[in-house]
């Protein structure tokens, strides 16, 4: 497959077999405030399982959780957001067929109330219910290629170049991004 020109780095993750990356969690690390996810992924739509999570920082917080997840919906080729605050648990929506074989840059973005992903450059808005200052702070880590709060659910394909911020990207910044006129490590 064609590597698109916004992955600068020539090794991907290959995660299979229920393999998985931890990112242990720091002060600032999609702490609720402003923050940007960014990742190119590439799977197929038979991965095993259902509600495969190719990113997760989720956490339980009494018998619901707090977090963030990118999922793939059922056993389809079609991935959601998954968004869970106390004020509104499992908020959920698509973000496309994407688990197709071919790569696909994926940004999130987080003002503290108003969740915006762009998919291979398209931008998609969505507001979320929120009962705090904070609706996503937790102290999870970040894993990569499984839920963070159910022991299974495990992503099957490539991943690479994910990047986090403290911040809220412009969308120029995420533009280039995409095209590969900036690298993650560009970007401070």
């Amino acid at each position: 497959d064609e590597v698109p020109a916004g992955i600068k780095s020539s090794k991907a993750l290959s995660l299979a077999d229920k393999a998985t990356v931890n990112i242990p969690h720091t002060d600032g690390l999609l702490d609720g405030k402003a923050f940007t996810v960014s990742l190119w992924f590439n799977g197929q739509a038979d991965s095993p399982g259902m509600w495969c999570r190719i990113i997760s920082k989720m956490q339980r917080v009494e018998k619901q959780s707090i977090g963030l997840e990118i999922q793939r919906s059922a056993k389809t080729d079609e991935l959601h957001y998954r968004v869970d605050t106390l004020k509104g648990f499992n908020q959920h929506g698509p973000i496309g067929k994407l688990l197709n074989g071919k790569w696909h840059h994926v940004v999130f973005t987080f003002d503290g109330t108003k969740l915006i992903d762009y998919v291979d450059g398209k931008k998609h808005e969505h507001t979320i219910r929120a009962e705090k200052e904070l609706p996503l702070a937790n102290t999870a880590d970040l894993i990569l290629g499984q839920s963070g709060i159910e022991g299974n659910r495990f992503f099957t394909g490539l991943i690479d170049d994910v990047a986090v911020w403290k911040n809220v990207l412009t969308e120029q910044q995420i533009k280039d991004l995409k095209d590969g006129k900036l690298t993650p490590t560009d970007i401070k």
